[in-house]
């Protein structure tokens, strides 16, 4: 009989308690500044799961939730990330240690861009200092997006906005006033409050 037991012990599942699922990605829409992720975690043991430690790599993170998980208890954690201005992907990891274990967390934000610009980047060489250049803008949702206010230097440029709000382009046409050199920047602010820049050299 004895030998059976040992055979149990051996070929029993081991107990264990996790998040069931680790790893979460989100795209936002025009207009989101944050998301909030929902990981939920099952305590299958037989005793009290308590987080006392977490730790994220970015200050952009907040973690809530309920931190001691009684056994058998099914409970989840809120992650939200504030993308605000940011751009591009958004990779958060959030480490988590119980008194027994070690848990990751990750989460990827796509952030879809308000608009499109081209180029980012204008240069005028010293032979072309008075040559108008052209910047395209796209606004990817017109019926939620619009362009608030368009920021530049008027004592080094002058620009001309040709605007189709049915379709979403717009044109910005450059020139500068003088011939002096420098690093300026052109901003365009959305109606959500986010700033996109184009960098100019002359």
């Amino acid at each position: 009989m004895k030998y059976w037991f040992y055979l149990l012990l051996i070929i029993s599942p081991k107990v264990w308690s996790d998040f069931d699922k680790n790893n979460q990605t989100y795209t936002t829409h025009p207009g989101e500044k944050s998301h909030k992720f929902t990981y939920v975690f099952t305590n299958h043991s037989n005793k009290k799961v308590h987080f006392k430690k977490i730790k994220t790599n970015c200050p952009c993170t907040q973690v809530t939730g309920e931190l001691n998980i009684a056994p058998k208890e099914t409970s989840m954690l809120y992650v939200t990330v504030d993308f605000g201005n940011k751009s591009g992907v958004l990779n958060t990891v959030i480490d988590i240690q119980s008194e027994d274990e070690k848990y990751q967390l990750k989460s990827s934000v796509s952030i879809t861009p308000e608009i499109k610009l081209n180029p980012r980047f204008i240069r005028w060489g010293k032979n072309h200092k008075s040559e108008e250049k052209i910047i395209n803008l796209k606004v990817t949702d017109p019926k939620t997006t619009q362009i608030k206010k368009i920021t530049l230097d008027e004592d080094q440029f002058s620009y001309k906005h040709i605007a189709s709000k049915d379709t979403g382009s717009h044109t910005l046409k450059i020139t500068p006033t003088n011939t002096s050199s420098g690093r300026f920047t052109l901003e365009i602010s959305t109606s959500h409050d986010k700033i996109y820049k184009v960098y100019l050299l002359k």
